[in-house]
């Protein structure tokens, strides 16, 4: 996403910037969030001039001390869409569906069961996603 932005605001990517890849973890488990702080690292010890990060992850960051905001500022966010969400094949069956969902949207960041979970994504509480926002993502995506 941070390329087709780039490209959108009028800029080669391959001809005015150069990429500095923080593939951490791939293919262990999911996003472990470890190459994002990679790439705050990156521009704040002076590797990378500017670099691309999610927003809630951000404003963890920014809570929790990590961020040099004598170095380092946000400059731009994207248009908002759900980040992460669960996904089926249409003919998955849509009462188990309606159960997950159900279960999902009752866990409760306060509940020492849940605790660990919703710390591990970011978040207090789970809500039913949204399509909304998508635009830019297929169009980056699109041939």
């Amino acid at each position: 996403m941070p390329l087709y932005y780039l490209r959108q605001a009028g800029l080669d990517p391959d001809r005015d910037s150069t990429l500095l890849r923080f593939d951490v973890d791939v293919g262990k488990h999911g996003d472990t969030g470890a190459s994002e702080l990679e790439v705050l690292r990156a521009v704040q010890d002076g590797r990378a001039d500017a670099g691309a990060v999610g927003h809630a992850t951000w404003l963890r960051w920014l809570e929790q001390g990590q961020v040099n905001t004598t170095q380092v500022d946000s400059v731009w966010t994207s248009p908002p869409y759900d980040h992460c969400n669960f996904t089926a094949l249409p003919d998955f069956d849509r009462e188990l569906a309606a159960r997950w969902q159900k279960a999902l949207l009752r866990m409760n960041a306060e509940d020492p069961r849940w605790r660990r979970v919703m710390d591990l994504e970011g978040l207090n509480r789970w809500v039913a996603g949204h399509k909304e926002g998508y635009a830019d993502v297929l169009a980056a995506f699109s041939p």
